[in-house]
């Protein structure tokens, strides 16, 4: 099946030595058999990138993301043809099978199963003859990922760029996989550029008023759905090869139950291609059967049933699932059966036997937090509140895992349970998204460890990446020393040095973070897979710049430092002049510090509320 390319095929052409076996896609592709042999990249124009005439926009997108990609990694600008250019030493092909001749027969002389039943979900295959490379795949979207796969095949060495030669064929464990907004205007050609790059082939779309956290919880029946916005993501999203959920907040009092179906109508007319019936937290669930019965009849009306109708109960119900209200349900609606069914109830045998118990017939969907804020977790969390904060990339151990018990193997084998996996967040899709994608594309097939070195490789560069998980973990280290002070709800309180005893050690580990710092500002621009000035606004920057708040944090002192048991002392000292004699004394050292920390950090946000507290409780009582 593999056919080696030798030198003769390509004039400027370098075997270049690398381990048979050892392979730097990440997860590892199901297939991937190298022999050693590697080729030298010819200059840009001696390559092209060739797809079928009139290709599939989502054929279309594959070959431009690969043709950018190609220019990062190597400073090469490769066309994009329809037909083979003249004096051309290596095409990488890109297509159907079904829809293209030399890739079919390319297949079948190589003996690969190109037959419907054998590609799984998004699958796809990348097979090496004589100066060609093809990439073929059953449907468009798979074509993005084999060509993500091929660029991680290249090795810069000296001047060079070499593609190992090797015999890929990969599937996804896991047929959805979704990283979700809560509104329409997160949904940019960025975010959806990530999202492609990480192997998400679904969306969710849903916005709303910023008061009420736009669309947190899907579509609300009163916010108006113009459609201009909705079109436009609808629109990158297909390009893309997405699947696009249409989602509508259900919690309504019955009054408003027209309004919500309407919803639903226009989010249909729009172009989403499943409707999601969300009943997420807030809200009144009030004649639900009622209401998911109309939803259910609209979309059978359109087209739209079974899998691609989801159905997110409300709480405890999506954690706690076996309920009187999921029954009642499946019941009244038999149709929710063969529903997508988004639970945060973890991936466990389990817990899909007692779905199939309840009568549900599929596989269901992870809803995943992921991060969130809790005062047992701080090292995730941002001890700042500036524009943007560098987020060190941690795993699933360290983060909200929902409402259930979740462990390792539970992950490794969560494509047994899964149809869907979402994960819900609105930051880092180079990031997070790229750790997660890669988990829900083959569950079993990567460590935390190779999926941060995945993450960290597209962002900074192959040669950065352990210069970044460095960085990551003493970034940790720092953050875990850190501690709230303020109010209980997370994002309304400041951050100090939990013990001040650690401040020698903690200062140690910045020391340790600021040279590595440095190289990865320094490099990583001519390294990344994404935009540089993007690279550089989102991720270099804010690097920076936590490192010295951090640094700054570190070394200010706060009055719980230097007067921790204030607060009984003052209630103490009841009687006022006693009293009055005790604040003189604390003004005496207080002040100066939160005057300091005002200097430091009074842009922050809640530090004036904070600040205003301490000053507060340091006025002296009237005679």
């Amino acid at each position: 099946m593999f056919r080696r390319i030798i030198v003769s095929f390509l004039a400027c052409a370098a075997i270049g030595a690398a381990a048979a076996g050892d392979c730097p896609v990440i997860p590892r592709p199901r297939t991937y058999r190298a022999d050693g042999d590697a080729v030298a990249l010819p200059t840009a124009e001696k390559m092209a990138i060739v797809v079928a005439p009139k290709p599939h926009e989502v054929v279309t997108y594959a070959a431009e993301r690969l043709q950018k990609t190609l220019f990062r990694l190597t400073g090469r600008q490769i066309a994009i043809a329809e037909t083979v250019p003249e004096n051309v030493e290596l095409i990488i092909r890109m297509g159907l099978p079904e829809c293209e001749a030399d890739l079919a027969a390319a297949c079948g002389k190589a003996g690969i199963d190109i037959s419907p039943a054998s590609w799984g979900y998004d699958g796809f295959v990348i097979h090496f003859t004589p100066g060609q490379v093809h990439l073929a795949a059953a449907e468009p979207r798979a074509l993005i990922y084999a060509q993500e796969v091929l660029c991680a095949m290249i090795k810069r060495e000296g001047d060079r760029h070499l593609l190992t030669v090797a015999e890929v064929r990969d599937h996804a464990g896991i047929r959805w996989r979704s990283y979700s907004w809560n509104s329409c205007q997160w949904y940019n050609d960025v975010n959806l550029d990530a999202y492609a790059d990480a192997r998400m082939n679904c969306i969710e779309l849903r916005d709303g008023f910023a008061k009420d956290l736009y669309g947190h919880y899907g579509y609300p029946y009163n916010y108006p759905i113009t459609g201009e916005n909705e079109r436009k993501v609808i629109a990158a999203a297909h390009r893309r090869g997405m699947f696009v959920w249409g989602v509508v907040a259900c919690a309504a009092a019955p009054e408003n139950h027209p309004q919500v179906v309407g919803q639903v109508e226009k989010l249909i007319a729009l172009g989403v291609d499943g409707v999601y019936i969300s009943y997420d937290d807030p809200g009144k669930v009030q004649g639900a059967e009622a209401l998911i019965r109309q939803i259910v009849d609209t979309a059978k009306k359109h087209g739209i049933a079974g899998e691609r109708i989801a159905f997110l109960p409300p709480y405890p119900d999506y954690a706690k699932f076996y309920s009187d209200f999921n029954l009642k349900m499946l019941q009244s609606v038999p149709e929710l059966r063969d529903a997508t069914w988004f639970l945060t109830a973890s991936p466990s045998p389990e817990n899909l036997a007692m779905l199939k118990d309840m009568g549900i017939r599929k596989k269901f969907g992870w809803f995943f937090n992921w991060p969130m804020g809790n005062r047992d977790a701080p090292a995730y969390q941002r001890p700042f509140f500036f524009e943007r904060a560098y987020l060190p990339l941690g795993d699933f151990d360290d983060f909200d895992r929902g409402m259930d018990w979740l462990d390792d193997e539970m992950l490794a084998r969560a494509d047994r349970c899964l149809s869907s996996a979402m994960v819900w967040t609105r930051e880092y899709p180079e990031t997070l998204a790229q750790f997660f994608g890669a988990w829900a594309w083959n569950p079993g097939a990567a460590s935390t460890r190779e999926l941060r070195k995945r993450a960290y490789t597209r962002l900074y560069g192959a040669e950065l990446a352990d210069a970044a998980a460095e960085f990551d973990r003493y970034l940790t280290g720092v953050n875990h020393n850190l501690s709230f002070i303020g109010d209980d709800f997370w994002t309304k309180c400041l951050w100090r040095l939990r013990d001040v005893r650690n401040r020698r050690h903690v200062n140690h580990m910045l020391a340790k973070m600021k040279p590595l710092a440095a190289r990865i500002v320094m490099e990583a621009p001519s390294h990344t897979w994404i935009d540089r000035e993007h690279l550089q606004k989102e991720y270099l920057i804010p690097m920076q710049k936590t490192v010295a708040w951090l640094e700054r944090l570190v070394n200010t002192r706060f009055p719980e430092e230097i007067v921790p048991d204030f607060d009984r002392q003052s209630a103490q000292s009841y009687l006022r002049l006693k009293r009055a004699d005790f604040l003189r004394e604390q003004r005496k050292k207080l002040v100066p510090v939160l005057n300091d920390i005002e200097c430091n950090f009074g842009r922050q946000r809640h530090v004036p509320q904070y600040l205003k507290k301490w000053r507060n409780k340091l006025e002296i009582p009237e005679k």
